[in-house]
């Protein structure tokens, strides 16, 4: 009967440390964030110029799931950059 090797276990890395998800977090908010969804956000959810209307729903952002894929997405790349 012949042998099987088993590869080891390859090291485990946590991206997700505090100093690596502050960076992660401050480049997500320069990406993600808008001055234009934030001025219609405060000004009652809708802007209207040039015979034209935006509105923003209430409930307006990503789900968790997304939020995270993201954040894993950005510290991969800080981490192994």
């Amino acid at each position: 009967m012949s042998e099987t090797k088993v590869a080891p276990n390859p090291k485990r890395i946590n991206l997700r440390t505090p100093e690596v998800m502050s960076l992660v977090q401050a480049e997500v908010e320069s990406h993600y964030r808008s001055r234009v969804v934030d001025y219609i956000r405060n000004s009652g959810l809708s802007l209207s110029a040039n015979g034209m209307t935006l509105k923003l729903a209430k409930a307006f952002g990503f789900c968790y799931g997304v939020e995270r894929a993201i954040d894993l997405a950005y510290a991969a790349a800080k981490t192994f950059s």
